[in-house]
């Protein structure tokens, strides 16, 4: 699903943050 690979590059992102 596109939708959750959106969710977990969203996650990373904001851990990354």
């Amino acid at each position: 699903m596109v939708l959750w690979y959106v969710v977990m590059l969203l996650r990373l992102v904001l851990v990354v943050s």
